[in-house]
């Protein structure tokens, strides 16, 4: 951690029902179902996310060392350093832009002084400000 502090972008999914939904009370008890210990239970143990209910984030289900990742405890003990990704109207296409840019750097063409020119830093200003 640094002076000020540390910050983790925290990215997450979810569930929701349509305003205009034609069946209501079923997706509301789907999203119950979906919402449930045992179902997030069900989900963390395919491997695929950090569960977004704290009773199973602290669980065996998760923080089983036997099962990879071995080290799922760093998920939890992020969590107070961790803000929502910021998202615009937009952001798809900053992403995009970053994304490109950023390309020669992830595959050691380029260093990030090279990548990160003033031509990249006005594109994304002149995104940010649409």
């Amino acid at each position: 951690r640094g002076k000020a502090g540390s910050i983790v972008d925290c990215d997450t999914s979810g569930w929701a029902i349509s305003s205009s939904s034609q069946h209501p009370k079923e997706a509301w008890r789907l999203i119950k179902f979906l919402a449930n210990k045992k179902s997030a239970e069900r989900f963390t143990q395919s491997g695929l996310i950090v569960p977004a209910r704290i009773d199973v984030a602290n669980s065996e289900v998760f923080l089983n060392k036997n099962i990879p990742p071995k080290n799922s405890k760093v998920f939890v003990d992020i969590i107070p350093d961790s803000m929502p990704t910021p998202v615009t109207g937009n952001y798809q296409e900053i992403t995009d832009t970053l994304n490109t840019a950023l390309e020669p750097l992830w595959n050691g063409k380029k260093t990030a002084k090279e990548v990160v020119d003033k031509d990249l830093i006005l594109q994304l200003n002149q995104k940010l400000k649409k």
